[in-house]
């Protein structure tokens, strides 16, 4: 055989087998697949199925989230949204004692909150960061950003789930 038979064979092999790895995962992964969103300057990963599953409604507005939200499968751990700058977050541990934390929208689905209580003079506060999924009055789905040390990625975190308290 000749150089370029070889060369061609090769190519040929090469770029089909890259072609069925390729066609294999999406086939057999269709809800793996991902679209990258930007929203002002903020770059989100979405699973396309959990892109489908959850919608933001498109009146939402970050003033429209008021009042306790439980996480579900939880007795009292969850957020209360006191006002546009206040909110509470409780421990299941300690459903008695909730902390306070300082809200501030980032975008109109995009919030980070802030700790209060300064736990060391050579530490900064605790911050994490959050976006709407989706919010329909009585559901909240967030997904919790990572902004810690750990290595994890975005689009690995689980979509927190919250209901309603009522009165």
């Amino acid at each position: 055989m000749t150089r370029k038979t070889i060369f061609t064979a090769s190519a040929v092999g090469l770029i089909t087998f890259l072609l069925g790895w390729l066609l294999h995962s999406i086939i057999m992964h269709p809800d793996k697949a991902t679209d990258v969103v930007q929203s002002e300057g903020f770059t989100d990963t979405i699973r396309n199925a959990d892109a489908r599953k959850f919608k933001v409604p498109t009146d939402f507005n970050n003033n429209t989230i008021s009042g306790r939200f439980i996480l579900a499968q939880s007795n009292c751990a969850g957020f209360n949204f006191i006002d546009t700058t206040t909110v509470l977050w409780t421990n299941e541990i300690a459903c008695d004692d909730p902390d306070t934390l300082r809200i501030r929208w980032l975008d109109n689905k995009t919030f980070m909150t802030k700790s209060t209580v300064k736990t060391s003079e050579h530490c900064p506060p605790m911050v994490d960061i959050y976006k709407v999924v989706s919010f329909d009055g009585k559901h909240l789905t967030l997904k919790s950003v990572e902004t810690g040390w750990a290595d994890s990625k975005n689009e690995n975190l689980d979509f927190l789930e919250f209901t309603r308290q009522s009165n």
